[in-house]
């Protein structure tokens, strides 16, 4: 047995991505109340409709049609996200996607290469938590997955679609004109990757997964963060060793 192999039979048990649901997703516990705010909004809405006929108020009339439309929206909209995760958490990945990293990276195993590609599953799932919010990857094996994955572009742009709402752009950590917004969005998915897993991010025990993978698969080009780092500080200059970033929205690049 070679060094290579010795360290990745050693580090096996930390490959256990985390890939259930944040705590905090906003539409979990409250989505079953909306019904019943919509039914009180209705209740409303007819009382202000008699009392709208009996003193002509319209802005009163708009005023109380507004209140279910808002209701409404907001409940489609927890909805769609709620879909949205559950696609993200049962998507198949295509089987080029593993046989793509095994030729860059032979020494890994079959069980390895399963666990990157749930890496790159449990990276989707946080860009698709933190929003308009650009995600840095922390990953560079799992990156290497994403742009094996982005050249198939139509199944790419279908999974981006039905998965986060939006094309999720690759932006390399070469292209960007400033070191910021790559330390910005490593500092992002360090706090996104701690909550998934109910990591303290400003006392971390252990690293997220995203964050341990490249040193326990020991990828010769890998990134390597330390535990003792500042990613959940509030300066932006330095932020680790590297990444490269996606983000939907306002927080993407092109590329």
């Amino acid at each position: 047995m070679n060094a290579i192999e010795d360290l990745n039979l050693n580090k096996q048990p930390d490959l256990a991505p985390i890939l259930v649901k944040p705590k905090q997703y906003l539409f979990d516990a409250p989505l079953g109340l909306w019904p019943v705010f919509l039914a009180t909004a209705c209740f409303l809405f007819y009382i202000s409709l008699e009392s709208f006929f009996s003193a002509a108020s319209i802005w009163g009339l708009v005023f109380i049609l507004a209140i279910p439309i808002s209701v409404a929206h907001v409940w489609l909209s927890r909805k769609k996200r709620k879909q949205q995760a559950v696609f993200l958490e049962t998507y198949e990945f295509p089987s080029a996607l593993k046989d793509e990293v095994a030729a860059r990276y032979p020494h890994l195993s079959d069980e390895q290469l399963v666990s990157i590609i749930e890496g790159l599953r449990q990276y989707f799932q946080l860009c698709h938590a933190a929003g308009q919010l650009m995600v840095a990857m922390p990953s560079r094996v799992v990156d290497v997955a994403w742009h094996a994955f982005i050249l198939s572009t139509h199944l790419y742009a279908e999974f981006c679609k039905n998965g986060l709402g939006c094309f999720l752009h690759h932006t390399r950590a070469e292209d960007l004109k400033e070191s910021k917004p790559i330390a910005q969005g490593l500092k992002v998915a360090w706090l996104y990757a701690c909550k998934w897993e109910a990591i303290d991010q400003r006392s971390p025990s252990k690293l997220p997964f995203l964050f341990a993978l490249d040193a326990a698969l020991a990828i010769p080009d890998g990134f390597d963060h330390p535990l003792d780092n500042d990613y959940a500080t509030e300066d932006t200059a330095a932020a680790g060793s590297g990444g490269c970033g996606g983000g939907c929205g306002g927080g993407c690049g092109g590329g």
